[in-house]
């Protein structure tokens, strides 16, 4: 659809002849010309239009009773 998304792979994981689940393998989200092109924040860029635009965040999925972005 036009939009970056990480490769993923679906992996099954065997240990000590003991199935333990499948298991979805995602690549690391990183900044570069050829992957998530975005300009690096400088710690000059404290405002204005030098401190919008382009961010990569980390949402991990927590409890059921943590609270999160809604």
């Amino acid at each position: 659809m036009g939009r970056y998304a990480p490769r993923t792979a679906f992996c099954e994981l065997v240990l000590n002849e003991q199935y333990a689940g499948l298991y979805l393998l995602v690549e690391k989200i990183r900044r570069d010309k050829n992957r998530v092109n975005i300009t690096k924040l400088m710690q000059k860029d404290i405002s204005s239009d030098d401190l919008t635009g382009d961010y990569i965040v980390k949402i991990d999925k927590g409890d059921f009773d943590e609270f999160g972005w809604v």
